[in-house]
Parts: structure tokens; sequence; C-alpha cells
């Protein structure tokens, strides 16, 4: 009676073994195999979004008054001591470009005696940081066009100070990289 008794023991922990590994393997086949990272950036999918008053994601538990103090450090931090009146040259001769950047308030600028052949697919200006060049934080928002000794002001987007730029860039869209970055002066 007792080796059947342990035949019978045996035979139920080999069953449940059996149905452990089965259970086991079943969920090391589930996983996923690690799949190609994509190079795509925010800006790729959201290209239109104002990222100037995006709060980094390390500040999303803070309340809203925590972030604005800290938006203000943030922008204490990174002063750049522009004065209203200085003056930017930029000049690319690919393109028959040239122009004066004046700085007239804390929240806009003009571009002045600007010209540009219009042969460039997708132009643009904007301002931006000289540490992130690709970071558009004040768009021109011109259109691809001839320009002959042409003046425009440019208003900074809300948020957005002369304190936090401190560079012109001039893009060609073809080679999604800066032509030129002057340094605002």
């Amino acid at each position: 009676m007792q080796i059947t008794n342990n035949k019978f023991q045996i035979s139920k922990a080999v069953r449940i073994l059996i149905v452990l590994s089965i259970t086991i393997l079943l969920a090391g086949c589930g996983k996923k195999t690690p799949t190609q990272t994509s190079t795509a950036t925010p800006d790729d999918y959201f290209p239109d979004v104002d990222r100037s008053t995006i709060v980094s994601p390390s500040n999303r538990t803070l309340t809203s008054d925590q972030q604005n103090e800290q938006l203000v450090t943030n922008r204490e931090t990174i002063k750049t001591n522009l004065k209203i009146g200085g003056t930017t040259q930029i000049k690319i001769n690919r393109f028959g470009l040239t122009g004066l950047v004046r700085i007239v308030s804390a929240t806009s600028v003009n571009l002045e005696s600007f010209s540009y052949n219009g042969k460039c697919p997708a132009f643009g200006i904007y301002l931006t940081r000289s540490n992130n060049t690709t970071s558009v934080l004040v768009p021109f928002n011109m259109t691809n066009r001839a320009y002959i000794n042409e003046g425009l002001k440019v208003n900074f987007p809300s948020n957005v100070t002369i304190n936090d730029v401190d560079s012109v860039a001039v893009i060609c869209e073809d080679t999604k990289e800066p032509m030129t970055v002057e340094r605002l002066s």
C-alpha cells in the first residue's frame, strides 16, 4: 500500500513539474525581442510645437508655482546680457544672403537690409541657443522668395525673451543643419 502511495505522490510531483516547466517556457517565449530603436525626434512628429514653454519630465511632480519659479531660476542662469540696440551681421555668399539683426526690445528683433536670392528649397532663419543650434526658440517665419534690401520685425513667442537666446541661425532644410550660426552681440 505504501509503495502505491509513493508511486502516486511521485506521479503527482512529476505532473506538477511538467506543468511548471511548460509555464516557465511559455512565459519566456512571451517576452518581446528587442526592436531597432528609431532615430526620429519629437520635431519629426510634431514640427509645429513651441517647445520653449515645455517643462522637462523631471519637473512634472512640481506644482505650477514651483515650475514657474524653476523656469525663472533657469532663465536667470542663462542670461546673455544682450543689449537693446545690439546688432549682428549675417552673410552667406551661397544664397546671396546678407542682413543685419538688431535687438529692438526684450521680446523682438528687426532683420534689416535683408537680401536673399530665394534659391534654397526650404529656407529659414531663427533665434536659438549656441549650445543647441537645432532648437528653434524664435522662428522668423519667412516665405521662400527673393528679398532685396528688405526689413522684417520679429516678435518672440510668449515666455521667451532676449535672455533665452544668444544666436541667430540660418538653415536650408535640404541639409537639416544650419548653414551658419552667428552669436548675437
